[in-house]
Formats: C-alpha cells, sequence, structure tokens
C-alpha cells in the first residue's frame, strides 16, 4: 500500500473517531442536560408541595395542591434548548401551572390579599341587610384566588364558576368574618344572591347578566340553544339544522369582547350544560373554516352535523 493510501486511511479513521466522539458527546450532553432538566422539575414540585414522576415515553406526571395530570415534555424542552438552567423556573412553571401554584398565581394571590385589606373595611361597615341587597352572583375563571374569601361557589364547567360577591367591591368573595354575619347555608346565600341578579328576566334573545348560565332552563327553555358571552352578558341561538349560518355570527360575536371569548355553551333542553371551545383560524384558504368548535353530540345532532369527535367546522 502506497504512503498516501495510508495517509487517506489514517485520516478517514480520524474522521470516524471525531465523528463518534462528537455524537457520543452530544448523546452525553444530552442525557446530562436531561437528566439536570428533571431533577429541576422534581424539586421545583416538591417546594410547590407535589411530586413529579418521569416515564419511559418522555412525560411526567405531576400531581400538585391544584390537581395532577400528565403532561409531555417535548414541548419544554424546545422552550429550554438555548436558555441557561437560571432562567428555566418561569417555562417550568408555566407548563404546570394547572396543577403547582407558580409566581404568576403567587402575585394574583399577593395583589388579591392586598385588595382585601383595602375593601373588606367596606364590606364590613355595611349592615347585615345592605349586605344581604348587595349580594350578587358573578360568572368567572375557577381557578380566582379567594384566599381569606368564602365564596358560595357553584362550579359551571372545568374552566368556569359562578360566585357570591359583594355589589360594587372589587372582591371576588364575601369576606369571611361577612359571611358569618350572614348565617344561614352556602346555598341559601348563593340563591339569594342569584335572586338579587337576575331580577324579573331577560325579555329577548339577549341579556346583561352571564349569571343566567346558573338557570339554564329559564333562559334558554326546553329547546337545545348554542349560546356565547358578549360583553358580560349572553346571546344565543336554538341548536337547528337551519341554524349553522347564524353559528358563524355567534362564534364571531364571541370573540369580540368580555371575558368568555372564544368559548361558547351549549344546553341539551334539559338538565345538562356544558363549555365547549372555538378554535379561532388566522390563516383562511378559499376552502377552510373560520372557526372549528368542539361540540357535545347533544348539540352537533340538533345541528344535523356529523361529527363523531365532535369538531365542526364553521365558515362565515
Amino acid at each position: 500500500m502506497s504512503t498516501a493510501l495510508l495517509i487517506l486511511a489514517g485520516a478517514l479513521g480520524l474522521a470516524v473517531v471525531a465523528v463518534v466522539v462528537l455524537v457520543v458527546s452530544m448523546r452525553l450532553f444530552a442525557a446530562r442536560r436531561e437528566q439536570r432538566l428533571r431533577t429541576f422539575i422534581t424539586t421545583y414540585a416538591e417546594q410547590r408541595g407535589g411530586s413529579a414522576t418521569f416515564d419511559d415515553r418522555g412525560g411526567v406526571t405531576v400531581e400538585g395542591p391544584l390537581g395532577s395530570g400528565h403532561k409531555s415534555l417535548a414541548a419544554l424542552r424546545i422552550m429550554l434548548a438555548d436558555r441557561p438552567e437560571s432562567e428555566w423556573e418561569t417555562s417550568v412553571g408555566f407548563v404546570f401551572r394547572a396543577y403547582l401554584p407558580d409566581a404568576f398565581q403567587q402575585a394574583f394571590a399577593k395583589a388579591a390579599s392586598e385588595r382585601l385589606a383595602a375593601r373588606g373595611p367596606e364590606v364590613a361597615a355595611l349592615s347585615v341587610e345592605e349586605l344581604r341587597q348587595r349580594l350578587r352572583v358573578k360568572i368567572g375563571g375557577a381557578s380566582t384566588d379567594d384566599a381569606g374569601l368564602i365564596t358560595c361557589a357553584r362550579p359551571l364547567s372545568e374552566r368556569y364558576e359562578a360566585r357570591v360577591v359583594v355589589d360594587g367591591v372589587d372582591l371576588a368573595g364575601l369576606p369571611e368574618a361577612d359571611r358569618v354575619r350572614l348565617g344561614g347555608s352556602d346555598d341559601d346565600v348563593f340563591q339569594a344572591a342569584l335572586d338579587n341578579t337576575l331580577g324579573e328576566g331577560p325579555t329577548d334573545a339577549a341579556c346583561e347578566e352571564q349569571a343566567w348560565l346558573c338557570r339554564p332552563a329559564d333562559l334558554f327553555g326546553t329547546e337545545p340553544t348554542l349560546a356565547v358571552g358578549v360583553g358580560h352578558g349572553l346571546v344565543w341561538i336554538p341548536a337547528r339544522q337551519e341554524a349553522l349560518t347564524e353559528l358563524a355570527d355567534l362564534c364571531e360575536r364571541s370573540v369580540v369582547t368580555g371575558p368568555m371569548k372564544a368559548v361558547m355553551w351549549a344546553w341539551d333542553g334539559e338538565d345538562q350544560l356544558e363549555q365547549s371551545t372555538i378554535l379561532v383560524h388566522t390563516i383562511i384558504g378559499p376552502d377552510s373554516a373560520d372557526y372549528t368548535v368542539d361540540l357535545p353530540y347533544f348539540a352537533t345532532a340538533a345541528l344535523g352535523v356529523h361529527a363523531p369527535d365532535g369538531r365542526v367546522d364553521v365558515k362565515r
């Protein structure tokens, strides 16, 4: 074998070794980073009263004070790819916020505590009769911080609940001492607040109080109905086969303003009220939908739409 061939063979051998070393180094780096991420998540969960259990599929099951569930780590790995470990906490907290208190929730809790200190004396100064007259029901997110407050809440869905508040006071419930002053059961207090809120009832196919979701039969009657929030009120349509055009208008109105953007409520005409999600498409082609609504079976059946998975595409 000539000297040139020997040199070439040696160079190729060195190149192969270099590639092998590079691949091994990258795998070792990835493995070490993965282990650091798992350790970080475990520590993060334990510091907040929870736990993290990893599986062989690249996911983790988290149990915490706010709930439990399984998450894939794929998105989190992408989020942290170019970040130093000192900046991981915000992203980890965001991904697991449904199960573990994070910095945002702590900030909300601090703000709620400050509101209670500032506005609590105003409620305490009311007589029991004045307090009863100012009780109202407000629909809001089920995760609203209620430290130091009694809400007498009724869940409407996984995301929303109806809670008792005092009219004109920026608090998400009743201060504990004032709830004691009212006496009675939480159900009694809730019913009194609901009566104060709804009054005589709506007169047309729109109302100014989303609290009517607590009495859907009185609002929608016995016909399957689809409703959305507009501002702090509600608008709705009967769920009928000829209502697909109106459904597009309903979706469009749902994303205008208010605390229930892109949320639809489906009433079965008897005793079932379910929250649905409206997906707004931002890239619209000539044949693509403007919205996709995830509806329960009774709603798709009433609309006459074949949608085994409940997803209904809607065009304006």
